[in-house]
Protein backbone atom coordinates (compact mmCIF):
# COMPACT_ATOMS: atom_id res chain seq x y z
CA UNK A 1 0.00 0.00 0.00
CA UNK A 2 2.87 2.65 0.80
CA UNK A 3 4.35 1.90 -3.16
CA UNK A 4 0.98 3.39 -3.81
CA UNK A 5 0.84 6.32 -1.79
CA UNK A 6 -1.57 4.75 1.00
CA UNK A 7 -0.28 4.52 4.87
CA UNK A 8 -2.00 1.94 6.72
CA UNK A 9 0.19 1.81 9.45
CA UNK A 10 -2.56 2.42 12.03
CA UNK A 11 -5.06 0.10 10.36
CA UNK A 12 -7.06 -2.03 12.56
CA UNK A 13 -9.57 -4.86 11.27
CA UNK A 14 -12.66 -4.38 12.95
CA UNK A 15 -15.48 -7.24 12.99
CA UNK A 16 -18.50 -5.73 11.19
CA UNK A 17 -21.23 -6.32 13.62
CA UNK A 18 -18.72 -3.60 16.43
CA UNK A 19 -20.15 -0.84 13.37
CA UNK A 20 -22.85 1.43 13.40
CA UNK A 21 -23.62 0.08 9.61
CA UNK A 22 -26.11 3.05 9.44
CA UNK A 23 -23.29 5.53 9.28
CA UNK A 24 -22.39 4.61 5.66
CA UNK A 25 -24.37 5.67 2.61
CA UNK A 26 -22.26 2.65 0.19
CA UNK A 27 -20.56 -0.21 1.51
CA UNK A 28 -18.19 -2.11 -0.55
CA UNK A 29 -18.17 -5.94 -0.07
CA UNK A 30 -15.50 -7.74 -1.56
CA UNK A 31 -17.62 -11.27 -1.41
CA UNK A 32 -20.98 -12.15 -2.36
CA UNK A 33 -20.21 -13.91 1.47
CA UNK A 34 -19.53 -10.86 2.91
CA UNK A 35 -22.58 -9.12 1.00
CA UNK A 36 -25.38 -11.87 2.31
CA UNK A 37 -23.56 -11.10 5.56
CA UNK A 38 -24.38 -7.29 5.60
CA UNK A 39 -28.16 -7.86 4.31
CA UNK A 40 -28.59 -10.29 7.51
CA UNK A 41 -27.19 -7.28 9.89
CA UNK A 42 -30.39 -5.42 7.79
CA UNK A 43 -28.14 -3.39 5.04
CA UNK A 44 -30.18 -2.76 2.42
CA UNK A 45 -29.77 -4.16 -0.94
CA UNK A 46 -29.33 -0.95 -2.48
CA UNK A 47 -26.49 0.34 -0.60
CA UNK A 48 -24.14 -2.81 -0.92
CA UNK A 49 -21.96 -3.15 -4.16
CA UNK A 50 -20.03 -6.18 -4.59
CA UNK A 51 -17.04 -6.02 -6.14
CA UNK A 52 -15.73 -9.83 -5.77
CA UNK A 53 -12.13 -9.29 -5.34
CA UNK A 54 -10.14 -12.68 -4.04
CA UNK A 55 -8.44 -12.26 -0.57
CA UNK A 56 -4.57 -12.45 -1.32
CA UNK A 57 -3.76 -12.96 1.92
CA UNK A 58 -0.39 -15.20 2.23
CA UNK A 59 -0.23 -15.19 -1.67
CA UNK A 60 3.07 -13.09 -2.53
CA UNK A 61 3.80 -9.58 -3.19
CA UNK A 62 3.13 -9.92 -6.78
CA UNK A 63 -0.58 -10.87 -6.02
CA UNK A 64 -0.96 -8.33 -3.44
CA UNK A 65 0.70 -5.74 -5.84
CA UNK A 66 -2.47 -7.38 -8.52
CA UNK A 67 -5.12 -7.15 -5.83
CA UNK A 68 -4.50 -3.52 -4.98
CA UNK A 69 -4.07 -2.36 -8.57
CA UNK A 70 -7.76 -3.59 -9.49
CA UNK A 71 -9.11 -2.65 -6.46
CA UNK A 72 -7.96 0.90 -7.33
CA UNK A 73 -9.80 0.28 -10.84
CA UNK A 74 -12.94 -0.82 -9.29
CA UNK A 75 -13.02 1.94 -7.11
CA UNK A 76 -12.07 4.49 -9.59
CA UNK A 77 -15.20 3.18 -11.45
CA UNK A 78 -17.38 3.51 -9.32
CA UNK A 79 -16.46 6.31 -7.24
CA UNK A 80 -14.73 8.38 -10.39
CA UNK A 81 -10.58 8.98 -10.52
CA UNK A 82 -9.05 10.72 -7.68
CA UNK A 83 -11.76 9.29 -5.09
CA UNK A 84 -10.53 6.30 -3.95
CA UNK A 85 -8.91 7.28 -0.46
Amino acid sequence: MREMGFDIGKHRSRDIEHLDLAEFDRIIAMTLGIAAGLKRLGVESGRITVIDVPDPYARGIEVYRSTAKALQSILESIFGPGDTR
